[in-house]
């Protein structure tokens, strides 16, 4: 499995790479929303975690982005999971299941993790 994972703090990324390492997969990092949709589109990813208030671009715009192009290239859409705090200035739960196949508030721990991850990835 491939997982793609935008964050643009580095003590985040470092800890979602340690929650992920059991799974013994292959793990991107993007530190902004512009890096995420274009790592995405040159690579195949089956899953990707995205904080929902990233710098340049934000995550439900990544999403809406991610969606649009899947649609043009008429692929299946890829998994996409937010991380967010619970009170996000930029969306709403509403918004966020709207947006994203699933979400997690922070702070999650590993089990919340990887259990989103294989309910929507396998």
């Amino acid at each position: 499995m491939r997982i793609l994972v935008g964050q643009n703090q580095q003590d985040e990324r470092e800890l979602i790479g340690l929650q992920l390492a059991p799974l013994d997969h292959v793990v991107d990092f993007a530190d902004n929303g512009a890096s995420v949709v274009n790592q995405f589109r040159s690579q195949s990813y089956d899953v990707i975690i995205v904080e929902v208030e990233l710098p340049v671009m934000d995550g439900v715009s990544v999403a809406r982005t991610i969606r649009s192009w899947e649609l043009m290239q008429e692929l299946e859409q890829t998994p996409i999971i937010a991380l967010t705090t619970l009170l996000s200035e930029i969306a709403s739960p509403s918004d966020l299941m709207r947006e994203f196949t699933d979400y997690l508030v922070k702070p999650f721990g590993q089990d919340q993790l990887l259990g989103v991850i294989r309910r929507h990835a396998g």
